[in-house]
């Protein structure tokens, strides 16, 4: 190989690096002014991707903004702006949500989402996170400490992954505490109700996110239009939410860019013909 064919092939190579199929879906940092429950996080409509601003649902949904973000150790974790979102309710059924622009779950499509949580409560009450369609429970997937969805015990000292209509499909994902964590979701959408959906609870920059992570449920129709996040006799919160259509955009772990992988393809051919 010349110095000219090295030269095209570098400049090839950079050009093409700039080149990536990442798309995030909806983003959410809670960059608000804090005044704890006073103002409250209904209304609030930053952020982007989301049809509509911040909506309560059930009674008793105390929430508000609260200065400060959630410190995790996870090394995969985007950095947080600032100030968190937070719940405290005393009414089962009660919390707070938001509608995504569109509807997420085509066939043969994967969406990854992440966000910092944390939750006072490591008893049989409620308090956890949902993917929604229209603000609906009736069908919704559940991650955290849940005593009656979907199943599971809420005795048992573990947070779990659930589906909602369903008696059976559910997981536990990580011991009860009251610690930051950081959270991971890929939903894997098959044909019909064949979905997959895989947590992966304080991952780290070298965590196998192929795997079957921290919990996983199956076999459920996953799609869905938004997120919100419920308690009963808990206070929860939480921050930074990303969805994406790849990993790189929910998290610090980068993808293999389509410059990377055509850059390499070229340097294999150019070798292969000098031999």
């Amino acid at each position: 190989m010349n110095i000219r064919q090295i030269f095209a092939l570098t400049s090839a190579f950079v050009c093409l690096q700039s080149v990536s199929f990442a798309a995030i879906i909806a983003s959410e940092s809670f960059d608000y002014t804090a005044d704890g429950y006073n103002a409250g996080l209904e209304g609030m409509n930053g952020g982007t991707g989301f049809s509509g601003a911040w909506k309560e649902f059930g009674s008793n949904a105390n929430n508000g903004i609260f200065a400060g973000g959630l410190s995790v150790g996870s090394d995969a974790a985007p950095a947080e702006a600032g100030n968190h979102a937070r719940a405290q309710l005393s009414t089962a059924g009660a919390g707070i949500g938001r509608n995504l622009s569109s509807t997420l779950g085509a066939d043969g499509s994967t969406v990854w989402m992440s966000y910092r949580l944390q939750n006072n409560n490591t008893g049989a009450g409620e308090a956890f996170a949902v993917v929604f369609t229209s603000l609906s429970e009736s069908r919704s997937v559940l991650a955290g400490a849940t005593a009656s969805t979907g199943g599971q015990s809420g005795t048992d000292g573990q947070f779990d992954l659930a589906y909602g209509p369903t008696g059976t499909i559910n997981a536990d994902y990580a011991p009860r505490d009251t610690a930051n964590h950081f959270l991971v979701w890929r939903f894997d959408f098959g044909v019909g109700d064949n979905d997959t959906v895989t947590i992966f609870s304080d991952p780290t920059s070298g965590t196998d996110f192929s795997g079957a992570g921290s919990g996983q449920i199956s076999g459920i129709n996953a799609a869905f239009d938004g997120i919100a996040f419920t308690s009963t006799g808990a206070t929860l919160q939480w921050d930074e939410i990303r969805i994406g259509t790849v990993l790189s955009d929910v998290t610090t772990v980068p993808e293999p860019s389509l410059g990377a992988i055509l850059g390499l393809s070229l340097i294999s051919l150019f070798l292969r013909r000098r031999r």
